[in-house]
């Protein structure tokens, strides 16, 4: 039997920069640190379990639902997702949650991540924007 957890996060998702070097050492922007911080935070009010996942090889499903713009709430559009094919990358939103349900003690290493998969969407008219994940052992 393979356990899974599905968690929410409802912000919106932001992607994992590249460090700034200045005289005074490296850093990452505001918005991502602020970002990071209220996730991790959010994750562990709403789960007080440490390391669900600790050193076990798992999978895990990202869903990524941005903001819809103005623009895109013309009638012309669906009103389900619509697929968000804009910057931030993929790859980026990957890393930037990785980072925080490391952070949140979710799991205990982001190396023991075997399988992975994404989807980046504009929400639909009757939703919000969040980050949806789910994690399976095995």
């Amino acid at each position: 039997m393979k356990i899974q957890h599905e968690l929410e996060i409802p912000l919106a998702p932001v992607a994992c920069p590249r460090p700034r070097v200045s005289r005074f050492g490296t850093y990452y922007p505001k918005k991502y640190k602020d970002f990071r911080k209220a996730a991790k935070a959010y994750l562990k009010a709403s789960h007080d379990s440490v390391y669900l996942y600790s050193s076990e090889p798992i999978h895990i499903s990202y869903v990524f639902i941005f903001p819809r713009p103005k623009y895109m709430k013309a009638k012309k559009y669906p009103r389900e997702r619509i697929i968000h094919t804009k910057r931030p990358d993929l790859d980026n939103l990957i890393k930037a949650m990785n980072d925080v349900i490391q952070d949140a003690k979710i799991i205990d290493d982001d190396s023991q991540i075997y399988s992975c998969s994404a989807h980046k969407y504009y929400a639909s008219d009757f939703e919000h924007e969040a980050i949806y994940i789910t994690i399976r052992k095995g």
